[in-house]
C-alpha cells in the first residue's frame, strides 16, 4: 500500500523503507530526544567552520563579518518567535538557558532567594526542576504543581500553590511536555502568575517546530529553546529575555551576549540554528500533516495489542498533544525491557526523557505525577516521529513489540 505524503514524495507501508530518505540503518522513533541536522543547516555550518571562521569579538574585518552574520541570525530567530533582536541570548543549550534564567533572575540570584516563592510544574524537565531545588537550598519556598490525570496543568492549581505559599515571585512551566507531548495552557498560567507580580519562565524546547511560538501572545518573561530539537545542531541554546527582565550573569569573563553569558560564540551552530528554525516555520503545515499521518496510523496498528489481550494505555490525549509524540503504557511490563529489546532489533524509542533514561528501573516522574497506575507506569514508553519517518517504521515497530510481549 503506497500513501502519498505531503512532506516527502512517498511513504511506504508494509515494505522496505525508501532508501532515498533513510538517514540511518535503523528505525529511529525518538525525535523528541534529538533530530538529525537538516542539509540546509549543515551547509551553513560548513561555511562558518572553514570560510568565515573568525572570532566574532575580533575588531578586524573578518571578525566584524562574522559578528554581522550572528546579528542577522539573532534577528531571524527573534522574528520566528515574535521577539526583539535584543531579547535573544545564545547559550550552549536549553539546560544552560534554563539555569541562567532561574539562577540569574535578579530576585533569586546571589543569595537573594531566601523567602521567595517559586512554583514549578511537577512534570518539568529536570533542567527546570533541579534549578528550582537549588534556589530552595538558599531559602526559597518551592511548590511543585501537579498536573491533572490528562497531563495538563491548570491556572487553578497554580493559584492553589501560590495561596498556600502566601504569594508568588517566580513561575516555571513548559509549553509542551517532552515525555507525553501534552500542550500546556501557558498563556492562562501566565495570566494567573501576573496576579502575584511573578516572573514567568517557559521551557519551550519540546514545542519548537511542533506548534507556533509567539512570546507576546504567551506573555512570558523568558523562554528557552534548543536547536537540536528542531533539526539544528547540538550545543546551541536560545534564551528569550523580555526587555525589562533583570538577569545577572552566571558565567563570567568577557562581555558577550549583552554581558549575560561570557564565552566566544559558537558561530556555526548559531547560524545553523537560525536556518533550522526558519525552515521549521516555513514547513510547519507540511510537517504537521506528515506527523499526524504517522500518529493516526500508529493508533490503527496498535489495535492489534488489544486483539491479542495485551492491555495498553495512552498517556497522551490526542486532542491536547503535539502530532509527533505518543506516550503509551504496556500493562505489567518494564519499559526498559521493551526499549532494550527494540534497540537490539534496530528500532529506537525511549522510556521518557533521554536525559533520565538510565537512572534505573523506575517510573518517569512525569508519569507518576499524572497518577498513572503503577502497573501501567512502569511500562510507559515514548514514540516520537520526525520528518524522515515512514509508515513502514510503524509496521516494523508494532511487529517487534508484539513479538516480544507474546513470548
Amino acid at each position: 500500500m503506497d500513501i502519498k505524503s505531503v512532506y516527502k514524495p512517498i511513504l511506504t507501508s508494509n515494505s522496505k523503507p525508501q532508501k532515498n530518505f533513510r538517514r540511518a540503518d535503523y528505525v529511529y522513533l525518538d525525535s523528541a530526544a534529538s533530530t538529525p541536522l537538516l542539509v540546509e543547516a549543515r551547509n551553513v555550518m560548513e561555511e562558518y567552520f572553514f570560510d568565515n571562521f573568525a572570532n566574532s569579538s575580533s575588531a578586524h574585518a573578518a571578525g566584524r563579518n562574522v559578528k554581522d552574520a550572528i546579528e542577522k541570525a539573532r534577528a531571524d530567530i527573534a522574528a520566528c518567535i515574535n521577539a526583539g533582536n535584543d531579547e535573544i541570548i545564545f547559550t550552549s543549550g536549553a539546560s544552560e538557558s534554563l539555569n541562567l534564567a532561574f539562577l540569574g533572575y535578579h530576585r533569586l540570584a546571589c543569595g537573594r532567594a531566601e523567602g521567595k516563592k517559586v512554583a514549578v510544574g511537577a512534570i518539568e524537565h529536570h533542567a527546570s526542576l533541579y534549578p528550582a531545588m537549588e534556589v530552595k537550598k538558599y531559602g526559597a519556598v518551592v511548590a511543585e504543581v501537579p498536573p491533572a490525570a490528562d497531563g495538563a496543568l491548570s491556572p487553578e492549581r497554580l493559584r492553589d500553590a501560590a495561596e498556600k505559599m502566601g504569594g508568588l515571585d517566580f513561575a516555571s512551566f513548559m509549553l509542551v511536555n517532552n515525555e507525553t507531548g501534552v500542550i500546556q495552557p501557558v498563556a492562562e498560567l501566565v495570566g494567573e502568575a501576573r496576579k502575584y507580580g511573578a516572573c514567568f519562565l517557559c521551557d519551550a524546547v519540546a514545542a519548537a517546530g511542533k506548534i507556533p511560538i509567539d512570546v507576546k501572545k504567551l506573555g512570558v518573561d523568558m523562554l528557552a529553546l534548543s536547536a537540536h530539537k528542531f533539526y539544528g545542531p547540538k550545543g546551541c541554546g536560545i534564551l528569550y529575555v523580555k526587555r525589562g527582565t533583570r538577569l545577572e550573569p552566571r558565567t563570567f569573563g568577557g562581555g558577550h551576549e549583552f554581558g549575560l553569558r561570557a564565552g566566544t560564540l559558537n558561530t556555526p551552530a548559531i547560524m545553523a540554528a537560525a536556518e533550522a528554525l526558519k525552515k521549521a516555520g516555513e514547513d510547519f503545515a507540511a510537517r504537521e500533516k506528515h506527523c499526524l499521518l504517522l500518529k493516526n496510523y500508529l493508533y490503527k496498528k496498535f489495535e492489534i495489542f488489544k486483539e491479542n489481550n495485551i492491555e495498553i494505555r495512552y498517556n497522551s490525549p490526542g486532542e491536547k498533544t503535539v502530532s509527533s509524540t505518543v506516550n503509551v503504557s504496556f500493562k505489567n511490563e518494564q519499559a526498559e525491557r521493551i526499549v532494550e529489546y527494540l534497540s537490539s532489533k534496530g528500532i529506537m524509542i525511549s522510556a521518557g526523557s533521554a536525559c533520565n533514561s538510565k537512572n534505573g528501573a523506575r517510573a518517569s516522574h512525569v508519569i507518576e505525577a499524572m497518577g498513572v497506575p503503577f502497573e501501567f507506569a512502569m511500562g510507559a514508553v515514548r514514540i516520537s516521529f520526525g520528518i524522515y519517518n515512514e509508515l513502514c517504521d510503524i509496521d516494523i515497530l508494532t511487529s517487534a513489540i508484539l513479538s516480544l510481549l507474546k513470548k
